[in-house]
């Protein structure tokens, strides 16, 4: 059996400000739940952290599985055109991204978070289209 709350009395409860749980007066309610509780610590004013639900799996519909099929061929299709440009081409000369020599089309470049890459084409003075295994990025580059 819950506990029922009215406003004006203490509860415990976690503090925004103090960031930890602290008593505090329950200062608003609407049916029957607390909305809004005022710190006797530090004295802030905050809203009262609603206890987390469970979370109930529900059952995926057709239109759900098919757009998820169709993200997994959409990955596989990418890192097959990513394997495609990098065949034949040895993985180890890849440039570092940055480097002044790095943007010429057709070259590997090496880039921290996105790894090998292969320059697809440059764009504008500054720009250059990167295929990586996770797909093409418009990438600044330098000159």
């Amino acid at each position: 059996m819950e506990k029922t709350y009215q406003a004006g009395e203490a509860i415990e409860s976690k503090c925004n400000r103090c960031k930890d749980v602290r008593m505090h007066v329950i200062v608003a309610m609407d049916e029957g739940e607390i909305v809004k509780v005022q710190c006797k610590t530090c004295g802030s004013l905050h809203k009262h952290p609603k206890a987390k639900k469970a979370a109930v799996a529900r059952p995926r519909g057709a239109r759900a599985v098919a757009k998820t099929v169709k993200a997994l061929k959409s990955a596989a299709e990418q890192v097959q055109e990513w394997e495609g440009a990098l065949n034949g081409k040895d993985m180890g000369a890849a440039k570092p991204f940055g480097s002044a020599d790095s943007a010429v089309e057709g070259g590997l470049i090496d880039h921290p978070k996105f790894g090998v890459g292969v320059v697809q084409k440059l764009v504008a003075p500054d720009k250059m289209e990167v295929l990586f295994r996770n797909g093409s990025k418009l990438m600044v580059r330098s000159i």
